[in-house]
């Protein structure tokens, strides 16, 4: 498959993953507590966060291709683009985490493993940036965006039992 097929394809993969996302934040709204927690609202910001920036940057290289950027510049700059990103919003996430009452917090081995993944994947896309770039370490880079949107969709799916009501 053609990367330019591929991207495409993640790119109406995410937009179709947000629309049904926000149909299972809106059912289950009511079991959790409603969105008034701030822990709702982080989990609501980081599932709506992780399949927009999926959209995003299946879109970039689209984009760059468009404006006549050659291939080698443009996988650099999109994988360039996307370390930033995991950098930014991984630590944006620990941030907002830290700043939640401890019994909204995410786990600490959640985090730790989602860092050390975050910290793992912008160091290989950023190599990507630097040195040789190929397509494939951007590809898998969206498709784990999503991935990470499924995982935080299974905590309004499956609340823990902290935020469910009586």
């Amino acid at each position: 498959m053609d990367p330019a097929e591929t991207l495409q394809t993640l790119a109406e993969v995410s937009i179709a993953f947000t629309g049904f996302s926000a149909l299972i934040v809106a059912l289950r709204a009511p079991q959790i507590g409603g969105l008034d927690s701030p822990g709702n609202r982080l989990g609501l910001a980081l599932l709506f966060g992780w399949s927009l920036s999926a959209l995003l940057m299946s879109l970039i290289p689209l984009i760059l291709s468009a404006s006549g950027v050659g291939p080698d510049d443009l996988w650099s700059i999109a994988s360039g683009l996307a370390g930033a990103f995991f950098l930014v919003g991984g630590t944006a996430v620990a941030i907002a985490n830290v700043r939640l009452p401890t019994t909204e917090q995410i786990g600490p081995l959640v985090l730790a493993l989602g860092g050390a993944l975050h910290i793992g994947v912008a160091a290989a896309l950023i190599w990507n940036a630097i040195g040789p770039s190929s397509p494939g370490l951007l590809l898998g880079s969206i498709v784990l965006m999503l991935g990470f949107a499924a995982w935080t969709m299974l905590y309004f799916i499956f609340p823990p039992a902290q935020n469910q009501r009586p």
